[in-house]
């Protein structure tokens, strides 16, 4: 049953130098034919309720391939900012390349979450 089955996961972890552990790096991935289903959405809001909750988190990123138009869309649409492009950065199986775009999301801060 598709019900079942896992559709897309989430993994967000703090960075490990400690000039930067208040920054955490996201990697979300909706499994190939299960997009435009709600599943990134569901992931990336269960960790926007979650991101206020963890004391030391004070910005999430990510990097997103620039030939993902519908994950850039949902980023944006769910508060996450292009912070920046890293120009043929994934080599794909045909040999071609395609940028990775930066993008960061900022939890309410500790006076805001009351």
């Amino acid at each position: 049953m598709e019900e079942e089955e896992i559709s897309g996961h989430a993994f967000v972890e703090p960075m490990s130098l400690e000039s930067v552990h208040h920054v955490y790096r996201l990697t979300i991935v909706v499994h190939p034919g299960r997009t435009g289903r709600g599943v990134g959405t569901a992931l990336l809001t269960y960790l926007q309720r979650w991101a206020p909750s963890v004391a030391d988190l004070r910005k999430v990123e990510l990097l997103v391939r620039g030939s993902n138009p519908g994950a850039i869309r949902l980023y944006h649409r769910l508060g996450f900012a292009e912070e920046g492009q890293l120009r043929d950065r994934i080599r794909l199986p045909d040999g071609t390349f395609v940028d990775d775009i930066a993008m960061a999301w900022f939890p309410p801060k500790a006076a805001d979450r009351s």
